[in-house]
């Protein structure tokens, strides 16, 4: 396959996931509301549900606290991963996290 084809390819699978709400740019743009559940556009700082204040990271932020991610361009990963998929950064690996704060 072709760079082109490629970059087109992933130009309508980031349009379609902008479309139905899934991603990380959709994630980047809600919050979650702590106390009701609701989800909230990113820029609200109070909830339109309930009224409670709104958490300060936005959907995408909550995801990536739990998760292994890529610091160079913040793409999520699996904890296997040596290398970022999107941008071939090398990724510390998680036994060597482990070993460097844990028990020896």
């Amino acid at each position: 396959m072709t760079a082109e084809r490629l970059e087109h390819l992933d130009r309508v699978r980031q349009e379609s996931m902008d479309f139905y709400g899934f991603g990380p740019r959709a994630m980047r743009r809600l919050k979650v509301c702590a106390h009701c559940g609701a989800m909230s556009p990113s820029c609200e700082w109070f909830c339109r549900q309930c009224g409670k204040r709104l958490p300060r990271d936005t959907l995408f932020q909550l995801y990536k606290s739990r998760h292994k991610s890529c610091p160079t361009c913040e793409t999520v990963v699996a904890a296997s991963y040596h290398y970022c998929p999107q941008c071939g950064t090398v990724l510390e690996r998680l036994g060597e996290a482990l070993a460097e704060g844990g028990e020896e």
